[in-house]
């Protein structure tokens, strides 16, 4: 199976059947909080979904219109104007999944003091190795 994230709405990830019966299926496995990255499994079969900030009235409308959204990151303007016209908040959550989509762990940043606009998340022997495109670094936090 692989597992992905749904660019129509934004909110969803998704399953999708490889191989096996179920080869072709699509499923939904969890309604997400905001605007999701990359989705890395950890060694148990659970898995770490990276999401950009949180989900605004305004972000919904560019989601539902792709020529609106289209126009909007057209704009000569800096991602963090555009950001603060939008009304995101550049904080961090990362969420841990189940293979069913129940969550097990939601980590946030509210202030931004660890990372900003998380783009990836990594367990690898009791650390998770956190990226994002917006900053020159890695963040490491020891887990759990």
């Amino acid at each position: 199976m692989h597992f992905d994230t749904d660019f129509c709405h934004g909110d969803r990830l998704m399953k999708y059947w490889v191989e096996g019966p179920r080869a072709g299926a699509m499923e939904l496995v969890a309604h997400l909080p905001g605007f999701p990255d990359n989705v890395r499994i950890n060694d148990k079969g659970q898995f770490w979904v990276a999401i950009d900030c949180c989900r605004t009235q305004a972000q919904e409308i560019l989601v539902h219109n792709p020529w609106m959204r289209s126009l909007y990151f057209r704009l000569p303007i800096k991602m963090k104007i555009l950001a603060r016209i939008m009304g995101m908040r550049m904080y961090t959550v990362i969420s841990l999944f189940d293979e069913n989509g129940e969550i097990i762990e939601v980590l946030e940043d509210r202030k931004g003091v660890v990372m900003k606009l998380v783009s990836e998340v990594r367990e690898v022997e009791g650390k998770l190795w956190i990226g994002t495109v917006a900053h020159n670094h890695i963040a490491t936090l020891s887990y759990p």
